[in-house]
């Protein structure tokens, strides 16, 4: 009734429904949303590329270093530490040093030798970290 009163005899409902009237919009929204995703993908994968391209560069010129100190502990400081320690012996042998210069020389020998075999291990770690970058299995 007009009043507000309630009326035990009637019934309401009450049904909506969205049209689609304006749907090319959406879709146009949807398809922008894709492809600021898609851009987005491809823009993370290329920053990662290049992450991972250049910790490859790092890792070779460390490996290059590394190389290039092995082979001057080779060619140069082993065999010189040695000839070292020999001489130095054989001058204690002649009794024209004294023993402690022995000692230092055989010394400094070993820690040379120690060096070399710290820079082995670093040279090997610098190749596993290329091969890992690399994407070859060790």
């Amino acid at each position: 009734m007009p009043d507000g009163t309630p009326r035990s005899d009637m019934l309401t409902a009450q049904v909506t429904m969205d049209l689609p009237f304006f749907t090319a919009n959406r879709q146009d929204r949807q398809l922008n949303a894709s492809l600021n995703k898609l851009n987005a993908t491809q823009m993370d994968r290329h920053i990662h590329y290049r992450d991972l391209l250049q910790s490859l560069n790092i890792q070779y010129t460390t490996w290059e270093h590394l190389v290039e100190r092995e082979h001057l502990y080779n060619k140069q400081l082993i065999p010189e530490a040695k000839q070292n320690a020999k001489a130095a012996l054989l001058a204690y042998q002649n009794t024209t040093t004294e023993l402690t210069t022995v000692l230092r020389a055989y010394s400094s020998e070993l820690t040379i030798q120690l060096e070399h075999m710290q820079l082995q291990v670093e040279r090997l770690k610098a190749h596993a970290t290329l091969l890992y970058l690399e994407g070859t299995p060790t």
